[in-house]
């Protein structure tokens, strides 16, 4: 539910052109304050990591993440929003919501079927290093979706004003620049892809 709320005040702060700090709010603040709970517990006693207290340190990184979220939203909703009467639309929301319901499901599912198979064949070992290099390689596509984020809201914004042809520009320089990046993580990858799993993981 934490995480839910945390997408939704980011998708608030993308509709008000605040793409950026939706993405760093989402993505980078969550996994640097999970990663810094759970360092402090390895300085402070090694032996308190486990599966449970990453998982605890998940769920307190979201908390937090989460009062940063909805201070940053309260500072960044325009006035005329507190003043405006609420709306609701309950039961053409819930209908819209349904097929996004189904589809996200189903992408969860996809995304650990892999791993569920193949612990059926082998060890736990084997699961864990495929599980890195799957990661690894996602990787790759992370500058499809920092770019989606951002330039998601100005195409609808243009395409609303029937801005076709900055639209299409857009559209284009985008495109080109999202090649080059995935091109140059991909190469950096490939060479050095033995020595990055080693220092990474051990």
């Amino acid at each position: 539910p934490l995480a839910a709320l945390i997408k939704t005040i980011g998708y608030i702060l993308r509709g008000l052109q605040r793409a950026v700090l939706a993405l760093a709010i989402e993505a980078l603040l969550r996994s640097l304050m999970a990663t810094g709970i759970v360092v402090v517990l390895l300085l402070m006693n090694p032996e308190l990591l486990s599966p449970s207290a990453a998982m605890a340190a998940q769920v307190a990184a979201a908390l937090i993440v989460f009062c940063c979220a909805a201070a940053v939203l309260f500072r960044t909703l325009p006035t005329e929003t507190r003043k405006a009467p609420a709306l609701f639309q309950s039961q053409q929301w819930l209908k819209s919501a349904l097929p996004f319901v189904l589809i996200t499901g189903a992408l969860v599912i996809n995304n650990q079927t892999d791993i569920v198979m193949l612990g059926w064949f082998t060890t736990p070992d084997e699961v864990g290093v495929y599980r890195v290099a799957a990661q690894g390689a996602s990787l790759v596509m992370f500058p499809l979706l920092v770019l989606q984020q951002i330039v998601a809201p100005y195409f609808a914004r243009l395409y609303n004003t029937n801005q076709i042809g900055t639209l299409k520009l857009i559209d284009r320089q985008s495109r080109v620049l999202l090649a080059l990046v995935v091109a140059m993580i991909f190469g950096f990858m490939a060479a050095f892809s033995e020595d990055l799993l080693g220092y990474a993981f051990g």
